[in-house]
């Protein structure tokens, strides 16, 4: 699926491995670059579902607001905005690192 960063400031992570707002441990920044690479691969969000590990979800409230998990402390919020009815397809809005259940 296609994506773009909504938040520069992840994509200053993404490109150089660091940012002074998120000061993260090195296994965390490993693993959402991880993430924007499978975020890439994906042709649709039946792929996101395959892998439980990503433990891909729609967050409440919200209408087109989902979440990755990249460790147990740590979530992936994203913004999809489809492009077919049925919502299998879309592009992927990388926003925010946000801690789990905060």
């Amino acid at each position: 699926m296609q994506y773009y960063f909504s938040n520069k400031k992840l994509l200053d992570l993404y490109e150089t491995g660091q940012n002074k707002k998120y000061k993260l441990e090195k296994n965390i920044i490993t693993e959402f670059i991880w993430l924007v690479s499978v975020i890439d691969a994906a042709k649709n969000i039946h792929d996101f579902w395959g892998q439980p590990s990503l433990n891909f979800e729609k967050l409440q409230g919200f209408k087109t607001r989902y979440s990755f998990r990249l460790t147990r402390k740590y979530r992936l919020e994203v913004d999809i905005e489809w492009e077919d009815k049925e919502q299998k397809v879309g592009i992927v809005g990388i926003d925010e690192i946000s801690k789990h259940y905060q």
